[in-house]
Protein backbone atom coordinates (compact mmCIF):
# COMPACT_ATOMS: atom_id res chain seq x y z
CA UNK A 1 0.00 0.00 0.00
CA UNK A 2 1.04 3.60 -0.51
CA UNK A 3 1.07 6.88 1.37
CA UNK A 4 -0.32 10.08 -0.12
CA UNK A 5 1.48 13.29 0.79
CA UNK A 6 -0.73 16.38 0.35
CA UNK A 7 1.36 19.54 0.27
CA UNK A 8 4.68 17.91 -0.63
CA UNK A 9 5.74 20.85 -2.80
CA UNK A 10 5.36 23.48 -0.05
CA UNK A 11 7.90 24.68 2.49
CA UNK A 12 7.13 22.07 5.14
CA UNK A 13 6.53 19.11 2.84
CA UNK A 14 9.65 19.69 0.76
CA UNK A 15 11.77 19.92 3.90
CA UNK A 16 10.42 16.79 5.59
CA UNK A 17 9.75 14.34 2.77
CA UNK A 18 12.38 12.56 0.71
CA UNK A 19 11.50 10.84 -2.56
CA UNK A 20 10.88 7.24 -1.58
CA UNK A 21 8.98 4.30 -2.97
CA UNK A 22 5.32 3.90 -2.09
CA UNK A 23 4.76 7.64 -1.74
CA UNK A 24 2.40 9.55 -4.01
CA UNK A 25 2.99 13.30 -3.85
CA UNK A 26 0.74 16.25 -4.63
CA UNK A 27 1.66 19.76 -5.66
CA UNK A 28 -0.20 22.95 -6.39
CA UNK A 29 1.87 26.06 -7.19
CA UNK A 30 5.35 24.51 -7.06
CA UNK A 31 5.49 21.63 -9.53
CA UNK A 32 7.43 18.54 -8.49
CA UNK A 33 8.61 15.51 -10.45
CA UNK A 34 5.76 12.99 -10.73
CA UNK A 35 3.60 15.16 -8.48
CA UNK A 36 -0.16 15.04 -8.88
CA UNK A 37 -1.62 18.51 -9.37
CA UNK A 38 -4.10 19.01 -6.53
CA UNK A 39 -6.01 22.07 -5.34
CA UNK A 40 -7.16 21.35 -1.80
CA UNK A 41 -10.05 23.83 -2.14
CA UNK A 42 -11.48 22.66 -5.48
CA UNK A 43 -10.33 19.11 -6.22
CA UNK A 44 -11.65 15.80 -4.92
CA UNK A 45 -8.81 13.46 -3.99
CA UNK A 46 -10.96 10.30 -3.71
CA UNK A 47 -10.24 9.28 -7.32
CA UNK A 48 -6.50 9.25 -6.62
CA UNK A 49 -6.98 7.35 -3.36
CA UNK A 50 -8.57 4.47 -5.25
CA UNK A 51 -6.37 4.69 -8.34
CA UNK A 52 -3.08 4.48 -6.40
CA UNK A 53 -4.36 2.20 -3.59
CA UNK A 54 -3.57 4.71 -0.84
CA UNK A 55 -3.53 3.34 2.71
CA UNK A 56 -2.61 6.55 4.55
CA UNK A 57 -2.59 10.30 3.97
CA UNK A 58 -0.26 12.93 5.45
CA UNK A 59 -1.27 16.60 5.23
CA UNK A 60 1.49 19.20 4.91
CA UNK A 61 -0.74 21.65 3.08
CA UNK A 62 -0.67 24.99 4.89
CA UNK A 63 -0.45 28.70 4.33
CA UNK A 64 2.93 29.40 5.87
CA UNK A 65 2.73 33.19 5.64
CA UNK A 66 0.65 34.76 8.47
CA UNK A 67 0.21 37.95 6.43
CA UNK A 68 -1.60 35.99 3.72
CA UNK A 69 -3.87 34.42 6.35
CA UNK A 70 -4.70 37.88 7.68
CA UNK A 71 -5.26 39.48 4.27
CA UNK A 72 -7.17 36.52 2.78
CA UNK A 73 -9.33 35.41 5.72
CA UNK A 74 -12.04 33.76 3.62
CA UNK A 75 -9.45 31.67 1.75
CA UNK A 76 -7.72 30.72 5.01
CA UNK A 77 -11.01 29.55 6.50
CA UNK A 78 -11.62 27.31 3.49
CA UNK A 79 -8.40 25.46 4.28
CA UNK A 80 -9.35 25.22 7.94
CA UNK A 81 -12.73 23.70 7.06
CA UNK A 82 -11.38 20.94 4.81
CA UNK A 83 -13.16 19.15 3.28
CA UNK A 84 -15.26 22.05 2.01
CA UNK A 85 -18.92 21.97 2.93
Amino acid sequence: MKTLIIGRSGKIGSYLVNKKKNIIQTCFKNKIYKGIKFNIIKDDISHNLNKHKISSVIFFSVISDPDICYKRKKYSRLLKEYPPK
